[in-house]
């Protein structure tokens, strides 16, 4: 991983990036393909993921071309697995600002104690999966790419960080706390039930914005 140091106002922030590991728990799509995870071919490694392994690591990425030139188009990659799809990292690479990358299909279920979701680029990206948190999840990363997401259960909490835009839309019910500590960053309620049910709501640092459909 990486060390740095960042400013806001008079407030010094010490971060962390982790490295992506490079192991047989970390799998990678085949961007651009469209197309569902256990198809083995939409796989870098010609090999679709196993579901029950709650350490598993998922990375999709996406090139970004030259000069606005020559990058990846937006693809779907849908989650097909009729029981939840257990992992511990989903990992964001996409450098096309361009595209608009989207997860769907079935449930994915955050369960280790480290989870975490990592926006590493400027692509953008709807997680258009429900997902189920059994543990807490860490919402990090130095990308700038917006992320959308909906339909957020679980006895777990949230907790963004960084300067990225999330964007929760349809109606979120996880039972845990959100907490915002997100310098420069923004989380965007898309609509009314965009936190419906959910525990404490901490802003620490960063901005809430709501759309009129939230009012």
């Amino acid at each position: 991983g990486t060390w740095g140091l960042t400013n806001s106002g008079t407030n010094l922030y010490l971060t962390y990036m982790p490295a992506v590991p490079t192991n047989t728990l970390f799998d990678e799509w085949d961007a651009p393909s469209n197309g569902y995870w256990t198809a083995d071919m939409n796989w870098k490694d010609r090999s679709a993921p196993e579901v029950g392994n709650p350490t598993k690591i998922l990375k999709f990425g996406g090139f970004g071309g030259y000069g606005g030139w020559g990058g990846d188009p937006a693809y779907a990659a849908t989650n097909d697995n009729v029981v939840n799809f257990l992992l511990n990292r989903l990992v964001f690479t996409n450098d096309n600002t361009l595209a608009t990358n989207t997860l769907a299909g079935n449930t994915l279920e955050f369960r280790n104690g480290d989870a975490a979701l990592e926006q590493w680029s400027v692509g953008a990206y709807n997680v258009y999966t429900p997902v189920n948190l059994a543990t807490d999840l860490v919402l990090r990363g130095s990308g700038s790419g917006i992320i959308a997401m909906t339909n957020i259960t679980g006895v777990g909490g949230m907790t963004k960080l960084d300067s990225w835009t999330m964007s929760l839309v349809g109606s979120n019910t996880f039972l845990g706390a959100f907490t915002i500590d997100s310098t420069n960053g923004t989380v965007r309620l898309e609509s009314a039930n965009a936190l419906i049910g959910v525990g404490t709501v901490a802003l620490n640092n960063g901005t809430v914005f709501a759309t009129n459909s939230a009012a």
